[in-house]
């Protein structure tokens, strides 16, 4: 699956955890994955894997919520052109 998703390369030690997000802020989602190779809270090496995407184009929204739900959460998001729709709620 790794070589599949284009996440190969030198290995060392245990990848304990990922988290997903678009770091470059470009629309498509990156991977972070931490190893923890030799003794400490910030052991590693470490590895950020960029997503170079694809030709399609994205929206990025930010909702800002009142005082009691500053982020917005429950929100929900209807985006409709060239008679197709996307829905998305915030979680």
């Amino acid at each position: 699956m790794a070589a599949a998703a284009g996440l190969t390369g030198p290995t060392e030690g245990n990848d304990e955890c990922s988290a997903w997000a678009d770091y470059n802020n470009d629309g498509f989602l990156d991977v972070y994955i931490a190893n923890d190779t030799w003794v400490g809270p910030l052991a590693g090496p470490h590895k950020l894997y960029l997503n170079s995407g694809n030709s399609n184009h994205w929206l990025k929204i930010t909702l800002t919520g009142t005082t009691s739900n500053r982020l917005g959460i429950g929100a929900k998001i209807r985006v409709t052109t060239g008679g197709l729709t996307q829905f998305r709620e915030m979680g």
